[in-house]
């Protein structure tokens, strides 16, 4: 069956259009026999992407359009939470489809809009904060929520200063809210949260995006606020459609013994590389979207943490040092698990053709300064 021929609808039926039944309908002659072994792979819907904006439907296989629809039909079929989202990559997935330069078919695009605006007007599931008395955030308050555990304190406050250099307005830390927890076993733990997510800037772009090398932040998610590094946990980020957008360089913590940095040459492993041998010898822990930025020769943007093993490695907290290019990468046998994972081989550019066309300058090693150091140190110890 081609899926391309499947009608959903005319244009003009916006108000009646059912983005779950267009997706039923589109992924029914997969659905017998392919979801009970169905895992995602982000590879397969990558190539799919590149096939359609290239406009070379000749070489579309069934194995894309399968990847494509069962995802589609998964997200349809979950109520969505941040985990889905993040599982599935669906955010940028849905909207990577709706582009119209990306020249997908109209009946994929009209799927994806609707889905776009019914996952953002639920907040991709995240659960929406405990009523308060006043449109500024209060100091304490308690209350239960779904996980177990409840909430002791938040910072700032309402009545915080808006010059505070931690977090003011154009504090190191604006725009995110430190919490203590109570996990009910009488232990505690410390959250960090952008308070509105949605002004987080689009870090899903290539070059420094807005950045300046030598840039610092306290913790990863407020570099995640600038849009200089996509996640707050993970060391890479990107799509094997695009490529790699940014790394974090964590050291020695990261257990990769294969890692070695260098300030201008880094050896970095994807993250299968201490799998166990039950993990599955296939999965692929960000080497397809390096391998996808050794082909397109982008730029990715490098952020050093504190925990790291180079000499010039920041003092404390993040630093951005620039863009690098993934100019090759070695396999090696994983050492515990099955198959292998590969070490990339990263340079760094003295300049960049295009947005980034002037010299970058040398890292900034001095960074963060001592002044940095004690706001970052006070932005940990913060009192509740």
């Amino acid at each position: 069956m081609d899926n391309e021929d499947v009608n959903i609808g005319g244009s003009g039926d916006t108000d009646n259009f059912n983005a779950r039944e267009a997706v039923q309908k589109l992924a029914e002659p997969y659905l017998p026999d392919g979801l009970p072994t169905f895992t995602i792979k982000n590879q397969p819907i990558g190539m799919l992407g590149l096939m359609y904006k290239r406009g070379r439907l000749s070489e579309i296989t069934e194995d894309m359009k399968r990847q494509l629809l069962l995802t589609l039909y998964m997200l349809v079929s979950k109520k969505m939470t941040p985990k889905v989202q993040t599982d599935f990559n669906a955010k940028i997935l849905l909207e990577r489809i709706v582009l119209p330069e990306n020249k997908y078919p109209e009946e994929y695009r009209r799927i994806a809009d609707a889905l776009l605006k019914e996952f953002t007007a639920s907040n991709w599931g995240e659960e929406a904060p405990p009523p308060q008395a006043s449109s500024s955030l209060k100091r304490s308050y308690s209350g239960s929520h779904k996980s177990g555990y409840s909430i002791i304190s938040k910072v700032p406050n309402g009545d915080s200063d808006p010059n505070d250099p931690i977090w003011g307005l154009n504090g190191i830390m604006r725009g995110i809210t430190k919490t203590k927890s109570d996990n009910g076993n009488g232990s505690t733990r410390i959250s960090y949260k952008a308070t509105v997510p949605d002004s987080q800037k689009n870090a899903n772009l290539f070059g420094h995006n807005g950045a300046e090398v030598g840039d610092c932040w306290p913790f990863l998610i407020a570099a995640k606020r600038d849009g200089v590094h996509g996640h707050h946990i993970q060391g890479i980020t990107g799509t094997a459609a695009e490529g790699c957008f940014s790394i974090v360089i964590s050291g020695g913590s990261s257990g990769y013994d294969a890692d070695k940095d260098e300030g201008d040459v880094i050896a970095y492993s994807d993250s299968t590389a201490n799998d166990a041998a039950d993990n599955d010898p296939n999965r692929q822990g960000g080497a397809d979207v390096l391998i996808q930025s050794m082909q397109t020769r982008k730029p990715v943007r490098v952020i050093r943490s504190s925990k790291g093993e180079w000499g010039g490695r920041p003092k404390a907290g993040f630093r951005y040092d620039g863009l690098y290019t993934v100019v090759d990468y070695k396999a090696r046998l994983r050492r515990q698990g099955k198959g292998n994972f590969k070490v990339f081989r990263l340079e760094r550019n003295g300049g960049f053709a295009g947005t980034d066309a002037t010299n970058q300058g040398p890292i900034l090693t001095d960074k963060p300064t001592r002044k940095q150091q004690s706001l970052f140190q006070h932005a940990s110890d913060s009192n509740f």
